[in-house]
């Protein structure tokens, strides 16, 4: 198969580099084609985050959607969840956001609630209208917009629900890493627990995160919240980098939750409502998760990776919770789209009912000896798979989303992310001293390519 094509359009948004591959032009012609696609003229909303690069870029999508006769509502610099949560009102949205990359990146994501066409379909039409030039109509041009931001809009429908909170003073940290939730994340949480004490970190709008990653489930991101957590003797600490989708729990101790820790605690939090209902995950959810969803009376539904649209599945599914390969959770009470800001309520409510700590929490949660997916430099699966069959000696399964190779340990799953030009590992094994043992004879295996060290500091980082 050959290399996948190195472009900044992947299957279901936009992502590169601010520096030579993103251009205002590129941002006016996708709003003349997202516009164009809408098929609406006064229902689209447009925010983005708080990247140096966004606030031009997000002038010149308005300007494309103007350009074919659409006015927009502009929503500033707000959360991803917020651009989402007009939806409820509006036809069709647009963000602009480098979700979770370094700021030197930039992108675009949208939804068109009108549009037949999927998100792949809507890609390729958008790069082929700025390959080929995508015009204004004439006499078309709308030059009034509006400006109004759904995010408080978003802030009072939690307040709705939460609106008899548990009178439990807990002491918590939160961390917005200096992206789109610093300055609203202390005061939102604080009005809808108001017995409980927030205090905040990396509380600052910064279009550099202050040298952070902006993305909440990365390990170095939120060392310092671990600190302050264990320094102030708080009960907990909450990351929230308002692009990703994905939320991080530190418990009294400091200690961050792995990810499938917090996917357990999701899943316990969920075990009244679960029974009779469908639970959708990807081929990346543990096995003992899956037993654990038939046991409290669920259905657990398999959702391929490659598949894009999983907010779509949720809502044709009606499933009650969603759980997708990049640690973010779905629901359906959230539109089927996925639970961030809501998630975060959601298990505050949980802990401060049952009067638990999340130290003593983690204690109940069986051991998994599991990786999340470790991603690596593309290079030919056909040769990376002829070298791990001459490891364990054994021919590879296929998989809804890759092969698997079973070694004595345990097995891993391969998986190309033609998106990224990437490989994905995933190693299961059966305890802790298999899974390291899986790893590093992985490892050895490509020890001739330049997998093998991304392969081994990927695997240190998340261990």
């Amino acid at each position: 198969m050959p290399r996948p094509e190195a472009t900044i359009y992947r299957s279901d948004h936009i992502l590169g580099k601010v520096d030579g591959e993103l251009t205002p032009e590129l941002y006016r012609s996708w709003g003349r084609t997202l516009g164009r696609l809408s098929l609406v003229k006064d229902q689209i909303s447009v925010g983005s985050d708080g990247r140096e690069s966004s606030e031009g870029f997000r002038s010149a999508l308005k300007e494309g959607f103007a350009d074919v006769g659409v006015r927009v509502f502009d929503l500033g610099v707000v959360p991803h969840v917020a651009s989402l949560f007009s939806l409820q009102r509006l036809e069709g949205t647009a963000h602009i956001s480098g979700m979770g990359m370094p700021c030197a990146f930039n992108g675009l994501r949208w939804m068109l609630s009108k549009s037949p066409l999927s998100h792949q379909e809507q890609c390729r039409i958008l790069r082929q209208d700025a390959e080929q030039g995508c015009s204004p109509l004439e006499g078309e041009r709308c030059k009034k917009g509006r400006y109004y931001s759904f995010l408080q809009d978003w802030i009072d429908w939690h307040q709705q629900i939460w609106f008899d909170t548990p009178k439990v003073p807990l002491h918590i940290i939160v961390d917005p890493l200096h992206g789109t939730w610093t300055r609203v994340l202390r005061k939102a949480l604080q009005v809808i627990f108001p017995a409980m004490v927030f205090e905040a970190i990396h509380e600052e709008l910064d279009p550099h995160y202050g040298g952070l990653i902006p993305c909440a489930g990365n390990p170095e991101s939120i060392k310092q919240l671990g600190r302050e957590v264990d320094i102030r003797r708080a009960d907990m600490g909450i990351a929230l980098d308002g692009e990703t989708g994905i939320f991080s729990f530190c418990d009294d101790h400091g200690i961050p939750l792995r990810v499938h820790e917090l996917s357990w605690l999701m899943l316990q939090s969920y075990a009244t409502a679960i029974p009779g209902e469908q639970v959708l995950h990807t081929t990346i959810f543990p096995e003992i998760f899956i037993k654990e969803i038939q046991r409290l009376g669920g259905t657990p539904v398999l959702v391929p990776m490659a598949d894009t649209g999983f907010s779509v599945r949720m809502q044709e599914t009606g499933a009650i919770l969603g759980f997708d390969h990049r640690g973010r959770f779905f629901g359906r009470t959230c539109f089927g789209l996925y639970i961030s800001f809501f998630a975060v309520c959601w298990l505050i409510d949980f802990l401060a009912q049952r009067r638990i700590r999340l130290s003593e929490f983690r204690r109940t949660i069986p051991p998994c000896f599991s990786t999340q997916e470790l991603k690596t430099p593309w290079l030919e699966p056909k040769d990376v798979g002829k070298l791990l069959q001459a490891k364990w000696n054994v021919k590879p399964d296929k998989t809804m989303d890759g092969v698997r190779f079973s070694g004595p340990n345990g097995h891993v799953d391969l998986r190309e992310d033609r998106d990224y030009a990437q490989l994905a590992f995933q190693f299961v094994a059966k305890n802790h001293q298999m899974l390291d043992q899986m790893v590093d004879e992985c490892v050895s295996a490509l020890g001739d390519t330049e997998l093998a060290s991304p392969l081994d500091d990927a695997y240190r980082i998340n261990r």
